[in-house]
């Protein structure tokens, strides 16, 4: 393992000599050699593209050059324009700045090795993780260093209008993607044509971030399946006889803009993009110490290995495919520009592309689970997550080591990948997480005491006040200052919850009945605790159903010798040695339970007089945000991670998604279920339960009781 693992950079320096490598890679047996001028053409006179110009033309009884020229401009103004020159001097630049910026970046060579293996049979897409922006420019630097084909990037518009920076990146390989189209099939069909174009084209791989954004949490998102059936499609339609997916994972030990997220999470909008405001906050994090980073290339997965048994391809190429069809099939209510003599669509081709939906969804979330398995954990996030518990109190550096070896040693038998420790000095490994960990922690050199400090501070941004940057700072400084700096260690805490999600969530029944838990009523409150955190974590869709995760959280905790079964597997008892551990376990768990408890009790107050009555959910978010801040005043709750706003979006989102609450398809308003508002009181009296259990003071025994007092 420790041969695999080589220096980012293998053997160059970040100097001018990099940019005078020679560079010919071995390429796409099939390529078409297109340049991106050539490759914007080809799309613009396509069969896809065309039907849709003769469409549009005659829906808006316009002429067909006007409407040619208008899908012209949006081609030029998506497509990238890569030159090997621009690459030179970016790859240089990356290099540079992550000499600056990191204390070092590595890469498991196997994986290279895997990639070139590849380059002449298969059109390779690139996936990586996405926790920074620097994300983008990661991945190029290894290919160009490594004699890979560079890749071309899907990339937000939001970089297109930064002045030099959107064009050098569109130099490197960079085509931009309009943030939101789901309603501009116009829009919609170009984007995805040229997508399907540069697959089928096979001249540069593609790269593309499958969450779709950044994860301000730091916790992996769910997949996005737009550009993922683009790609996918050009495989079902047989344009190209495989398809080979490189899962990425990329382990920051800091993320650059961990600050930013954070205060994003308290409300703080988002500045828009701009070569300022970038040249700013490089100065800003070269000023912090950021770590290491740590690259792990998966093992490739293979299209038509994954699809083989379930696609038949060749009923796909029977008949061709046209925007209408997936708008049919998703009974879409976007305009429609459906061309005079299309024929209906073939109930057998309805049913594939069904299946091909459902295919794609499952690899979508295999490739976000492999990403997840690859993410190796730092002492930093261990820190975090102890510290986290003893929030209010302070503990010695030595009890601090020992408590850090003990949850690696249970990380590790939990099936962490890897945890990056110094074991011939493990003082000296948390003294130095505990420095990473500044500003919200201090470490008293002469009393040798952890803990956590009464102001907020930012390590890009040491004075910094949240009552002018949050509008309901103003009424709860105290409780927004003590969000922020539990914020700041919810961060690192969430980049290795991956690998306790599960088994925290079974530790929290059992910690409630820890003597002789009954398994049916452990599997039946497991259910529900995994529902109603849907969004707060991603399961291969294969293991998806809470059943089948129940049962692999067991397992997973007889494995650490935490609980044992009777004879008939009828009855779960946690061990003497498993209580602590179940228990710790359980209280990683309870603030999202406390967020959604929150949410729902919030709902269940508005809706009091107006069931059935609609919500806007952004004004629900920052009006639960309040109710929060209440509760958090009043101490009926001690979790301030509640108010942060990508948490209770995420509560939302799960309580929607089984069935509790409704949302207007046009108008995204959120209202109780019809028919739900019982069910949806006796959840949030459960989860209630949990939280009194674990120390919550929590008034009334009944949601009604304590939304009364919201």
């Amino acid at each position: 393992m420790a041969d695999d693992i080589v220096p980012y950079l293998l053997k160059y320096k970040p100097n001018l000599f990099l940019m005078l490598k020679h560079f010919n890679p071995d390429r796409y047996i099939h390529a078409q050699h297109h340049t991106a001028q050539e490759l914007v053409i080809s799309v613009l006179r396509s069969r896809r593209v065309q039907r849709l110009i003769l469409a549009a033309a005659a829906k808006e009884r316009a002429p067909v050059d006007v409407v040619t020229q208008r899908a012209f401009d949006i081609l030029m103004d998506i497509s990238h324009q890569m030159s090997l020159t621009v690459a030179r001097g970016v790859c240089y630049a990356v290099t540079r700045l992550g000499a600056h910026l990191f204390e070092s970046i590595t890469l498991n060579i196997s994986g290279i090795h895997k990639w070139r293996s590849l380059l002449s049979d298969v059109p390779l897409v690139f996936m990586p993780t996405h926790r920074s922006y620097i994300d983008f420019l990661l991945v190029s630097p290894i290919c160009f260093i490594h004699d890979v084909p560079i890749p071309v990037v899907v990339a937000g518009q939001d970089f297109k209008s930064m002045a030099v920076v959107g064009n050098m990146l569109r130099g490197c390989g960079a085509f931009y993607m309009a943030r939101s189209f789901s309603k501009d099939i116009f829009y919609k069909t170009i984007f995805s044509q040229y997508v399907r174009a540069l697959v089928e084209d096979g001249t540069h791989p593609m790269e593309f971030f499958i969450e779709g954004t950044r994860s301000r949490t730091g916790k992996a998102l769910h997949p996005k399946m737009g550009i993922m059936s683009y790609v996918f499609e050009q495989f079902f339609q047989a344009f190209v006889p495989d398809i080979a997916l490189c899962p990425i994972s990329i382990s920051y030990e800091r993320p650059l803009e961990e600050d930013s997220h954070v205060l994003n999470l308290l409300g703080v909008s988002k500045p828009p993009e701009s070569s300022v405001s970038m040249i700013r906050g490089i100065h800003n994090v070269l000023r912090k110490r950021n770590g290491h980073v740590r690259i792990h290339i998966a093992e490739p997965l293979r299209v038509h290995k994954l699809c083989s048994k379930r696609i038949d391809r060749k009923l796909n190429c029977q008949y061709p495919r046209t925007e209408n069809f997936a708008e049919q099939l998703a009974d879409s209510q976007s305009p429609s520009y459906r061309h005079g003599d299309e024929p209906a669509m073939d109930p057998r081709v309805a049913k594939e592309l069904q299946l091909e939906r459902e295919v794609v969804k499952e690899i979508s979330y295999q490739v976000v689970g492999i990403q997840q398995k690859h993410m190796v954990i730092y002492p930093r996030y261990i820190v975090a997550t102890i510290l986290l518990q003893t929030v209010g109190r302070q503990i010695t550096l030595a009890a601090l080591t020992r408590e850090v070896l003990w949850f690696k040693r249970h990380l590790l038998s939990l099936g962490a990948s890897e945890v990056v420790f110094d074991g011939s000095n493990p003082e000296l490994e948390v003294r130095r997480a505990v420095s990473l960990l500044q500003p919200p922690l201090f470490l008293d050199e002469e009393k040798q005491l952890v803990g956590i400090r009464e102001s907020v501070s930012f390590s890009t941004r040491p004075s910094i006040d949240l009552v002018e940057l949050c509008t309901n700072a103003r009424d709860y400084p105290v409780v927004f200052t003590r969000a922020a700096i539990e914020l700041q260690l919810v961060f690192p805490h969430n980049q290795l919850v991956h690998v306790i999600s599960d088994v925290a969530m079974l530790s929290v029944v059992l910690a409630m009945r820890p003597r002789e838990c009954p398994t049916d009523y452990a599997c039946q409150e497991f259910s529900v605790i995994a529902r109603v955190l849907r969004e707060d974590f991603v399961f291969d869709l294969a293991q998806a159903d809470p059943k089948v995760i129940f049962d692999r959280a067991v397992e997973r905790l007889r494995g650490c010798d935490a609980i044992v079964l009777d004879g008939n597997k009828e009855r779960i008892s946690v061990t003497e040695n498993g209580n602590k551990l179940v228990h710790f376990l359980a209280h990683t768990i309870h603030p999202l339970l406390a967020t959604v408890w929150v949410f729902g009790c919030s709902v269940l107050t508005l809706s009091a007089n107006q069931p059935d009555a609609f919500f806007l959910d952004k004004w629900n978010i920052q009006h639960t945000q309040i109710e929060a801040c209440k509760l958090l005043a009043q101490g009926q709750i001690s979790y301030y991670r509640c108010i942060g706003v990508e948490p209770l979006k995420a509560a939302l989102q799960s309580l929607v998604h089984c069935g509790l609450l409704k949302r207007d398809a046009e108008s995204d308003n959120i209202c109780v279920a019809s028919g739900e508002r019982q069910t949806l009181i006796r959840v949030m009296a459960m989860i209630g339960d949990i939280l009194k259990h674990a120390g919550q003071r929590i008034v009334g025994a009944a949601p009604q009781a304590a939304a009364s007092r919201l």
